[in-house]
């Protein structure tokens, strides 16, 4: 019988379940998986931008600058 809903697995530090299950019973979420649907998403509401993405698109913003200062010293 298939499932209802996908299953995610997921692997992480120890460290981040400690946190995950701190935040879990100071807010009484009746299970870990509760607590990580939550903070999924409300995290992806925020409208998250990773560094990583920022700092391509910083680093294409300035090659664009760098190319309209080049045409202007071309015309």
């Amino acid at each position: 019988m298939p499932r209802a809903k996908p299953l995610i697995g997921l692997n992480a530090d120890e460290s981040l379940i400690d946190r995950i299950d701190d935040f879990r019973f100071e807010y009484r979420f009746p299970s870990r998986a509760a607590a990580i649907k939550w903070l999924l998403e409300w995290a992806l509401d925020q409208n998250p931008e990773p560094q990583a993405l920022h700092a391509r698109k910083s680093a294409e913003s300035a090659q664009r600058r760098v190319g309209r200062s080049n045409d202007d010293q071309v015309a």
